[in-house]
């Protein structure tokens, strides 16, 4: 993201113009018109910046949990019938931590 400053902005503080009278930058008739025009800032956003905001619209739209497949391990354990090999779970545990590790030796050489 690009943002240059257009010419006749000026200095402007949190109550009004740097040094000014607050009392007069406060009042609501002496207030600039909102808006682009009226901010003093030029604001452009990269191909790739417009793009990730793409990406984050998409993600967003995706929902967190699987309701279909958790309904029906709900209705398995309901029902008693949830069966699953102990041996099965803890061969894939010791599986992904070794890969896991060999990752980041990988990563530190």
């Amino acid at each position: 993201m690009r943002i240059s400053r257009r010419s006749g902005a000026g200095n402007v503080g949190p109550t009004g113009p740097v040094g000014g009278n607050a009392n007069k930058a406060n009042r609501a008739d002496n207030a600039p018109p909102a808006g682009p025009a009226s901010s003093g800032l030029n604001v452009s956003i990269s191909p790739r910046a417009a793009e990730v905001q793409q990406a984050q619209a998409a993600m967003a739209s995706i929902p967190d949990t699987r309701v279909e497949v958790v309904t029906a391990l709900q209705n398995e354990i309901q029902s008693g019938q949830y069966q699953r090999d102990s041996h099965v779970i803890a061969k894939k545990m010791v599986n992904e931590s070794l890969r896991e590790s060999l990752k980041r030796r990988s990563a530190r050489s």
